[in-house]
Formats: structure tokens, C-alpha cells, sequence
């Protein structure tokens, strides 16, 4: 029964902010048997179409996932090993120095603790919470899992505990469920609560906590307000940079294997490159991927998008201000668009095609993730998944 309550509880929130944000309409209203009826009428986005892309979406990610993954990980011992790390991924280090710098303590040290949380027992063993007295305790048992204790200072293992906490509680601030969405740490970020001296968490929101924060490190996405951590927040950009222009290397790729390298350009910044005739540097700004299907007859204008996605509605109505608000996504996508329209024989020309009869101008995002905002009522930008974009070139249509 509480399990239920709360499951309510959370739906009545998020269908509140839902109405809030603007993001889907909602009517609630009481019968003539005094029930509560919540009727969903029209939504500014086809949720319905969106999440049954999602759901194959998620299929073909974790088949991909699962092919890539060799060997899984059975060891069930309770002493962690620190040092030895397997498949490091190329940013650790400077992540590491900016949180030593800004927080105390290195990512990977965080990282440790959150393994270590998901080793202690409780003593209870038919509830899934676990409970300490206090963070001395909780901290000493942690320190206990360690082998090798000169490598990790308890001290460093309180540091970690102090950001794992999620939001301290008190029977006049009680944890509301209607306001976890509010709270700086998220508990899919920091897993722990604290009321009074005590500390409680459980398990699986630990694990999704260890795997949310690194995925969005290793996307170069600020996995909480980075404002008043420099350092990270400095190299937590240079990450995405570089997974921009990976990302965009692999549509580039796509485009050359399907239509021929020389019918695709990548990273269009300087226009003369295709003509004197055009701006240097027209305002409409740089192209992720310029590609030809001569048999189609279609010249795609491609950009590609590496941001957060977010499935909360306030995530949901600022990713929507992203893409269509002034001068957001699509609005830049679609003065590149026109000026590819406006010296369309002028680029043709320089793919060595001479006539511009018959030809049409289509513009893409594309991604590795699924944007909702590809949903909105009305839209006329292509969405593109980038493991269907090899089909879409040769489509034209997704």
C-alpha cells in the first residue's frame, strides 16, 4: 500500500508539472460516484508516437550495448580492491583534478564509495533500506571494505558521503515526494538521506546514481549546477566538445559510405571553400554535414545534436525552448537550410551537377539520443536516430 501511495503521489506531481510547463493537458474532474477521473485530452507533443520510438529506440541501444559487452563482472567478494583500472576512459584524469580541486575528492574516489554502498548488508534482510546510526558509522564500515587502506583516507570517504547526501530531513521538512524534482542533488544523483544522524539509502537508486553520473561525465553533460565548480564545470565542457565532434564525425562517415566521400562535407565554416561567389562566413553559421543523393535529387542539410535529454516536464519544456525558442535549434537550422535554397545551383556546381531542375533542400538533427521535441504537433524537421540514418540518406524519409 505505500508503494502504491507513492507511486500516486508521483504521478499526481508529475501530471501538476505537467500542466504547469505546458507540456501535456490534463483534465481532472468527479463523477456522480464522487471518484477522482484524470482525463488526458490534446498534448503540444504526440507522446503516443514518442514513446513507442523509445521503446525501439532502448531495444536497439542495449542489443548494441550487449553484443559490445565481452564478459560480465560475477565477482561477488566483499573486499574492494583499490588501484587497477580497466578500460579508463580518456577524460578520468582531468576529471579527477577538477573534483580534488572543487570538491575535495576525485571522481574515481566517488566512484569507489558508491561500489562500496552497494556491498554493505543490511541487517534486515526483508527491507530494502539501509540504515546507520550516523555517517561515522557509515563511513567506517566503507573504510572496513577497502584492501589496501593506504591509498583512500577516511577523511576523503566522509567528503564523498557529505555529496551523496541527497537532502537533510526533519519531521517539519519532511521528504516530499512532490519536491524531490526540486532538489538540488536528485536521488538518481545523491542517494542518500539524512534525518537526523542517521543516513538511509537503497541499493538500486545507489547503482543508478554510479551509472547516471558517469554517463553524463563521459557525455560531457553537467550532471548537477556546475556554476560554482569551475573547474569541473571547464572540463566537463571540453568533454562535450569532443563528443560533438565525434558525433558529427560519424554522420560525416554514414554519408561517405552510403553516398560517396565526394558527394558530403563536414564542418562547412568557411562557404568560399565552395565558391567565391558565396559569404566567407554567412550569418546562418557553420554546417555539421552538407550531403547529395544524386538519384533522389535531395541536398541534406544535417546538424547534429549532443545535448541532455531530460523526461521530467521541466526538462521537457526547456529542451522544447532549445530547439524551437528565439533563435533556439531549429531556427538556425533553417537559415542554413534557405541559404543552401537561395545558391542551391551554386552547390550543386561544386558537386560537379550542373542542373538544379527537379532538386530539393531537406534538413535533419540527428543524434544518438531520442528528443521528445521531435514529437511536437506540427513539426517539420526530420529527427533523425543515428542508426537510422544510413537509411534515411538513402530515403529520404525516416
Amino acid at each position: 500500500k505505500l508503494l502504491a501511495l507513492g507511486w500516486w503521489i508521483d504521478e499526481v506531481t508529475y501530471i501538476s508539472d505537467a500542466i504547469h510547463f505546458d507540456t501535456a493537458n490534463f483534465e481532472l474532474s468527479i463523477n456522480e460516484l464522487y471518484e477522482i477521473c484524470l482525463n488526458y485530452k490534446d498534448s503540444k507533443f504526440n507522446f503516443p508516437a514518442f514513446q513507442n520510438k523509445q521503446v525501439s529506440f532502448v531495444i536497439n541501444y542495449e542489443t548494441q550495448r550487449l553484443t559490445q559487452t565481452s564478459s560480465i563482472n560475477t565477482n561477488n567478494e566483499q573486499i574492494i580492491t583499490v588501484g587497477e583500472k580497466k578500460d579508463t576512459p580518456s577524460w578520468l584524469t582531468c576529471i579527477d583534478n577538477a573534483l580534488v580541486t572543487d570538491l575535495g575528492f576525485s571522481f574515481s574516489l566517488l566512484q569507489l564509495v558508491e561500489s562500496l554502498l552497494l556491498e554493505l548488508n543490511s541487517n534486515t534482510m526483508d527491507f530494502p533500506i539501509l540504515i546507520f546510526s550516523s555517517q561515522t558509522e557509515l563511513c567506517k564500515k566503507l573504510f572496513e571494505l577497502i584492501s589496501d587502506k593506504t591509498q583512500v583516507k577516511i577523511e576523503l570517504i566522509h567528503k564523498c558521503i557529505d555529496f551523496l547526501i541527497s537532502h537533510p530531513i526533519t519531521e517539519s521538512s519532511p521528504i516530499l515526494p512532490s519536491r524531490i524534482r526540486m532538489y538540488k542533488h536528485r536521488l538518481h544523483i545523491s542517494p542518500i538521506i539524512l534525518y537526523g544522524q542517521q543516513l538511509a539509502y537503497g541499493k538500486q537508486i545507489v547503482s543508478i546514481s554510479k551509472r547516471v553520473i558517469f554517463n553524463l561525465f563521459n557525455n560531457g553533460l553537467h550532471p548537477f549546477d556546475l556554476s560554482g565548480f569551475p573547474h569541473i564545470k571547464q572540463e566537463v565542457e571540453a568533454i562535450h566538445k569532443v563528443r560533438d565532434r565525434e558525433l558529427e564525425n560519424r554522420i560525416y562517415q554514414i554519408a561517405c559510405r552510403v553516398l560517396g566521400q565526394n558527394m558530403a562535407i563536414k564542418n562547412l565554416k568557411n562557404f568560399q571553400s565552395i565558391s567565391p561567389k558565396l559569404d566567407k562566413f554567412p550569418e546562418c553559421g557553420e554546417i555539421d554535414l552538407l550531403a547529395v543523393n544524386s538519384e533522389r535529387r535531395i541536398v541534406y542539410v544535417v546538424d547534429a545534436k549532443n545535448q541532455h535529454n531530460v523526461r521530467t516536464p521541466s526538462g521537457i519544456s526547456r529542451e522544447n525552448d532549445r530547439f524551437f525558442g528565439n533563435n533556439g535549434h531549429v531556427e538556425q537550422l533553417k537559415k542554413k537550410t534557405q541559404y543552401i535554397v537561395d545558391n542551391l545551383p551554386v552547390f550543386l556546381n561544386y558537386f560537379s551537377i550542373h542542373s538544379s531542375n527537379g532538386w530539393r533542400v531537406q534538413n535533419a538533427f540527428v543524434s544518438d539520443k531520442m528528443f521528445i521535441s521531435g514529437f511536437l504537433e506540427g513539426n517539420d524537421i526530420d529527427f533523425v536516430d543515428i542508426n537510422e540514418f544510413e537509411k534515411y540518406l538513402l530515403n529520404g524519409t525516416i
